[in-house]
């Protein structure tokens, strides 16, 4: 099954002036290799931190998949710390957005399409140290309609197999109240969770059959 697995971010280092007030602090801007993790609590009190993203795709290719996924990364570019996501794009794609490390949303009926894809967006900050080691990342769907609760490891940056993946998506339908939760296993916080409901034509119908 297809599975592409984009990881963007900036790192931003704050050192204190020695020729400005104590609370003043300068910024600089750098970028390192792809990375994965599992949420934990950064210490706040070290002067380095970075703030990144992760980026998850399950399902279609296509240049639907392939504008949201450069709108996201344009949105993270130019937003930094704030990284301003794309919002929705109806009937195209549909985003549910949260705070923290979990997202909850219904998932949407959209007339003559049907569900063909997901993004998952993960914006996450930790200290420059657990940088080194991050995997593995985890993703639990807990759907309540149908009182399931599905689970997926990732232990490396590529995987052979991501057919559990597919099957968290494909068990997803219109109406389904659905929560997603990310878990990192080192030393990050997650600051936001975006999930993205990429929709396509409906191509499975049956033709309609003319008797006269």
């Amino acid at each position: 099954m297809p599975f592409l697995l984009q990881n963007l971010w900036h790192g931003f280092y704050n050192q204190r002036s020695a020729n400005l007030e104590p609370s003043a602090y300068q910024l600089s801007c750098t970028k390192t290799p792809k990375l994965l993790g599992f949420h934990d609590q950064v210490d706040i009190a070290r002067a380095e931190n970075f703030t990144s993203s992760l980026t998850i795709q399950v399902g279609i290719f296509n240049n639907i998949t392939d504008a949201l996924l450069k709108n996201i990364s344009e949105g993270w570019s130019e937003g930094g710390l704030g990284c301003s996501l794309p919002g929705n794009n109806y009937p195209l794609w549909l985003v549910f957005e949260n705070e923290g490390s979990s997202v909850s949303f219904t998932v949407s009926q959209v007339v003559d399409c049907c569900l063909k894809g997901m993004i998952l967006c993960i914006i996450y900050s930790s200290s420059q140290e657990s940088m080194a080691f991050v995997y593995p990342v985890s993703v639990t769907v807990k759907n309540f309609t149908k009182t399931t609760i599905e689970f997926y490891k990732r232990d490396a940056e590529t995987a052979s197999d991501d057919e559990e993946l597919q099957n968290l998506m494909h068990n997803l339908e219109p109406g389904n109240e659905v929560e997603v939760i990310v878990a990192f296993a080192r030393k990050y916080t997650v600051k936001k969770t975006a999930i993205y409901l990429v929709y396509g034509e409906e191509i499975d119908k049956k033709p309609e059959l003319n008797l006269m």
